[in-house]
């Protein structure tokens, strides 16, 4: 799946609410969350793409989530 990396507000209004990092694609917006990744923790890794355009493998979790074992950046996506 291609998209654009982003950040921006989970939950909103609930006690869930935080800065999350998405995947934002043409379908809609994804959170994102890696494989071997802290779901309550800022992942370091997902925050340095953040902004940048990717390509990503991985699996749905729900119908909004998506847990992504594999990316490679491409500006060109």
């Amino acid at each position: 799946m291609d998209g654009q990396v982003v950040r921006k507000m989970f939950g909103m209004g609930t006690k869930s609410e935080h800065e999350a990092i998405f995947l934002s694609t043409p379908k809609g917006d994804y959170l994102l969350r890696r494989q071997a990744a802290n779901p309550f923790e800022l992942d370091h890794e997902l925050d340095a793409l953040v902004g940048k355009k990717v390509r990503v493998s991985g699996k749905f979790i729900g119908a909004n989530t998506l847990v992504i074992s594999d990316w490679q950046t491409n500006e060109h996506v």
